[in-house]
């Protein structure tokens, strides 16, 4: 028994839908993996890119220079007179 043109089997058909499938798949997980590169780029590209930005570490050491400017700036501040002290 022949089918008509543009007609496909049973067998014929069921491998089309696993092939649809397997695409739709490969779709969702490109996708996905796009989305994470793009929200790592967002995250790690400031970074990279800007100057202006510092580490944190290195921000915690400047606030002793605006003492230098103002000697009563952090005049009873038990915090700042402990951070100055010198390590033993």
């Amino acid at each position: 028994m022949s089918l008509p043109a543009g007609h496909l089997s049973t067998t014929e058909a069921a491998a089309d839908g696993q092939q649809r499938g397997r695409m739709a798949w490969r779709v969702i997980a490109f996708t996905l993996g796009l989305l994470a590169v793009i929200q790592i780029a967002k995250h790690y590209a400031a970074v990279v890119v800007r100057d202006d930005l510092y580490m944190p570490g290195a921000v915690q050491h400047t606030w002793r220079l605006h003492q230098l400017n103002d000697p009563e700036l952090f005049h009873d501040d038990l915090l700042a007179r402990y951070a100055s002290m010198p390590a033993r």
